[in-house]
């Protein structure tokens, strides 16, 4: 990238860009992070610290504006194309409804997912296809965490689409019980991630912290078989 600008954010996510954006690019983007940043949002306070593989984010030069299309594998690392300015479109009926907050939340829960080892891209079917799969489920429930601790009051998303914005149509209450499985196989493969997501409790929506008072013994303490291969999120579908 030539006459590239370099900025360490941490010692994990880089932000770079090129002359032509400068360092107001820069300054956008370091300032879109510290508003989600530990102190501010108790569950990006865990997202930022579950990253534990480099992350480069530049300026987006592709049409995509979702955090599938924006986010690519480099290396053992990722690089992640953002533009806080593109992504304050007053387009409501979109999957982020204008809210580059969320987009960014969502592009770094799935960063954090990939590596944690939760990132199950087994398609779903069924009844649960509107999910397309685990590691998307996941991502968007984090995001909906991570808005209802910004606002009590916000419409969650209840779906993964990429064009437009399907609200929940269930009660959020209950959501937990209706993901219960998926719940539970994160508790298995990553406890310390699970119980970690489960205290932010200032957020409205927070299945992680629901599950908690109704899970069991057995499922507090399960045996551990030893050999056996990974179960996919997506085989309860």
């Amino acid at each position: 990238m030539r006459g590239a600008k370099q900025r360490r954010y941490n010692d994990r996510i880089t932000l770079r860009t090129d002359a032509a954006q400068g360092t107001a690019w820069l300054d956008d983007t370091e300032a879109r992070l510290n508003a989600i940043a530990p102190g501010w949002h108790f569950l990006a306070t865990y997202l930022i610290a579950y990253i534990d593989r480099p992350l480069l984010i530049v300026p987006r030069t592709s049409g995509a504006l979702t955090p599938e299309g924006s986010l690519h594998r480099k290396g053992r690392g990722f690089v992640l194309e953002f533009s806080p300015e593109d992504l304050q479109a007053e387009d409501r009926s979109g999957p982020w409804q204008g809210d580059p907050d969320a987009f960014l939340v969502h592009a770094l829960a799935r960063v954090m997912l990939a590596c944690q080892g939760l990132d199950d891209d087994t398609p779903f079917t069924g009844a649960r296809s509107h999910w397309r799969c685990p590691a998307d489920f996941l991502a968007v429930t984090l995001t909906n965490i991570f808005r209802s601790e910004a606002d009590p009051q916000a419409t969650l998303r209840g779906s993964a689409s990429d064009d437009a914005f399907y609200p929940m149509s269930a009660d959020p209450g209950a959501f937990h019980a209706d993901h219960r499985d998926l719940f539970l196989r994160v508790f298995r493969r990553q406890e310390h991630v699970f119980w970690h997501l489960a205290q932010a409790h200032y957020a409205s929506f927070n299945p992680f912290n629901d599950i908690v008072t109704n899970l069991s013994l057995r499922e507090l303490y399960p045996s551990r078989r030893r050999g056996g291969s990974p179960e996919t999120l997506a085989r309860a579908a």
